[in-house]
């Protein structure tokens, strides 16, 4: 090909191998990917959690929560729980829905302890 011609999506999957048909990949841990409210959750499990954050919040049972926080460790790995959510005595605690605990998250649940020890880590599942 020169540099004025154009590949056809067809003749680019077939030249670098990738079959129109196939399909997509399964989830590794079989998690269904879940949309509440225009917002994507990586789970039912964790769309399911969000809901009753939101009832807790209705029922005047927590004072606030957020999605997704953000955490530096000391030794450069973030790490991204689900929700952090504040109780009615202002006082936060941070929320991973897990199926199963993963290697990844037993070691980012380890520095959790480590560097945040006043601040309690929920595993809901």
């Amino acid at each position: 090909m020169t540099g004025t011609e154009h590949m056809s999506m067809a003749d680019y999957r077939k030249e670098v191998g990738i079959s129109a048909n196939k399909p997509a990949a399964s989830p590794k841990y079989h998690n269904k990917i879940t949309i509440v409210d225009g917002i994507r959750f990586a789970s039912i499990l964790e769309a399911n959690r969000y809901g009753d954050l939101k009832l807790l919040l209705a029922a005047g049972q927590i004072k606030r929560f957020k999605r997704q926080p953000s955490f530096l460790f000391e030794c450069g790995i973030r790490y991204m729980p689900d929700f952090i959510v504040w109780g009615l005595n202002g006082i936060p605690w941070v929320e991973d829905s897990k199926g199963k605990k993963t290697a990844d998250f037993i070691m980012k649940e380890k520095l959790w302890k480590d560097e945040y020890p006043d601040m309690e880590l929920r595993v809901i599942g």
